[in-house]
């Protein structure tokens, strides 16, 4: 049997939602499985520097900024080797 669950955050925010989750996952039913999906699918487009995301009560999509880190621990270059395999370094 399919078991339906979904992480909330502690900021109330839908963080994942999924079948056959492990113990400790909030147990859904199939219907709300099948609404948030829906949901999902159906995501607004955000603007540069946002993003949505779900609250789960009321269930809603609600437009956030993309935090910013004021001092970061590396430089731009320095990230993109990273992302590109090259550790770095």
């Amino acid at each position: 049997m399919t078991a339906f669950f979904k992480i909330v955050d502690e900021n109330g925010y839908v963080s994942g939602f999924g079948r056959n989750g492990s113990d400790g996952l909030a147990e859904i039913t199939e219907s709300e499985y099948n609404a948030l999906a829906a949901m999902f699918a159906e995501r607004p487009a955000a603007s540069d520097g946002y993003f949505y995301v779900i609250r789960d009560n009321p269930r809603e999509w609600v437009l956030v900024e993309v935090p910013v880190d004021p001092d970061p621990e590396i430089d731009d270059a320095e990230a993109l080797s990273i992302l590109l395999g090259g550790g770095g370094e």
